[in-house]
């Protein structure tokens, strides 16, 4: 954390290039934490996170109890499912924010972000 009181990101995805290419499409004014496994991402989770994008599919734990974990935990934290799979019934009674089907781009993440802090407002 950067300290400056600027929103925090935590960026979640198996796939390291696509984490990392996520986290370079927010601008400066954000700080961004990466995570490249649930369990990397849990241990990334504070009171500071305002935003979390989480992979829908993790190979190391379920996205579902990452999720779950993050709204007991940090209920002030917004969070985006970002993901390769269209929606289903299957995400019906998930407790998230808002669902983005991959490829993301820069100007699609940053509204998303957006969207998220001005939820958190």
């Amino acid at each position: 954390m950067t300290g400056s009181g600027d929103p925090t990101v935590l960026v979640v995805d198996d796939e390291p290039d696509v984490t990392d290419m996520y986290a370079g499409y927010l601008p400066e004014g954000y700080d961004v934490r990466t995570a490249y496994s649930g369990r990397e991402a849990l241990g990334h989770l504070d009171e500071a996170v305002t935003v979390t994008l989480l992979d829908r599919r993790l190979p190391d734990s379920s996205s579902d109890d990452i999720l779950e974990i993050i709204n007991e935990r940090y209920p002030d934290c917004r969070v985006a499912l970002v993901t390769g799979v269209r929606p289903d019934f299957d995400i019906l009674d998930m407790e998230f924010d808002d669902y983005v089907v991959k490829p993301v781009g820069k100007t699609e993440l940053r509204t998303t972000v957006e969207r998220m802090l001005a939820r958190s407002d």
